[in-house]
């Protein structure tokens, strides 16, 4: 066998074997948790990759520390995408709070979220 076709059969194994990895790990959650506080932005954003992005008040908007967080673009989690997009932008809207589920993958694509904070359901609460 030719020493090209050694070195492609070998890359090509390598490159299987890192996107697998890659794949499993995008798979297994690292955090999930639920907070609560207030979206003080939340929009599509990407030049290449366009992903709905957003931030969160814990705690609401007096409080000084605030989340960055991301809906997953292929709802690998079940997901409805377009709900959460209506709820978190009607939120924002009204600067009613909001109770965030959200989970944390090892291993995200950038096509997929660019924060590693991906929020699976939201739940409004108006007080």
């Amino acid at each position: 066998m030719n020493d090209w076709l050694k070195g492609l059969l070998a890359a090509g194994a390598i490159g299987v074997g890192v996107y697998s990895c890659s794949y499993v790990a995008g798979n297994i959650h690292s955090r999930d948790a639920w907070m609560q506080g207030t979206v003080t932005s939340f929009g599509r954003e990407g030049v290449l990759f366009h992903t709905y992005e957003g931030t969160l008040a814990l705690g609401g908007e007096q409080r000084s520390e605030s989340i960055k967080f991301s809906l997953d673009a292929q709802a690998r989690n079940g997901e409805n995408t377009e709900s959460l997009v209506g709820l978190l932008l009607e939120s924002l809207q009204s600067g009613d709070p909001v109770r965030l589920h959200a989970v944390q993958p090892l291993w995200s694509y950038p096509w997929r979220a660019r924060s590693s904070l991906l929020v699976i359901e939201v739940e409004q609460h108006n007080e």
